[in-house]
């Protein structure tokens, strides 16, 4: 089986073909696709040892997906060069040059992150929506995880109350954005609503 190794803030990661399967997307525009199975390891970290993460993707974009993740892996390092003028000034006192110096995403990391990820899948997959759509959808990354600011970040992780926390983070989305326009508040809010599957 081939693999194929890729670097992400100074770690090396392991991509790992396992399988692949036909599957059904959830969308009905799509036909049904062969998708490859990965396995994908930290080379240094012993616990991903025990147990890889596991991803899928389709054959058919294969390489331009790889080429995708391995650019956005890129725009990602700058998550870990803080900018000079904050420690100029005392902001913080922070080595961000110590051996394995690392720390948690930041909500404001995480969004332009997503909104990077939509305009690499907008420039190597044009086709696959409009200009509007695309438009759309950064916009709305650009907004979607303002209600953390109250709520928190909450993963789901099975046990939460998700009508709730949606509910916490319309709110606060709603006010976060009460000073734009209000057609393009209403507009992010029905796509707050979509994203999350909520039932406003």
């Amino acid at each position: 089986m081939s693999q194929r190794c890729f670097n992400y803030s100074d770690r090396t990661y392991q991509v790992k073909s396992e399988y692949t399967r036909t599957l059904k997307p959830d969308y009905p525009a799509a036909d049904l696709i062969e998708a490859n199975v990965f396995t994908v390891t930290n080379l240094k970290s012993k616990q991903e040892k025990r147990g890889a993460a596991t991803m899928v993707y389709s054959v058919k974009y294969k390489d331009v997906s790889f080429r995708i993740w391995q650019t956005y892996a890129n725009t990602r390092k700058q998550d870990y060069i803080l900018r000079v003028g904050f420690t100029n000034y005392g902001c913080h006192n922070d080595d961000s040059h110590a051996e394995d110096y690392s720390r948690a995403e930041s909500v404001a990391e995480h969004t332009l992150g997503t909104m990077t990820l939509i305009e690499l899948m907008e420039m190597f997959y044009p086709d696959e929506g409009s200009p509007k759509i695309y438009a759309r959808c950064k916009r709305l990354m650009r907004f979607h995880d303002l209600g953390e600011t109250a709520a928190g970040d909450t993963p789901d992780n099975g046990t939460r109350d998700k009508a709730a926390i949606n509910l916490a983070e319309y709110t606060c989305l709603n006010e976060n954005i009460s000073h734009l326009p209000d057609e393009v508040k209403k507009a992010i809010l029905n796509d707050f609503d979509i994203f999350n599957g909520s039932p406003h």
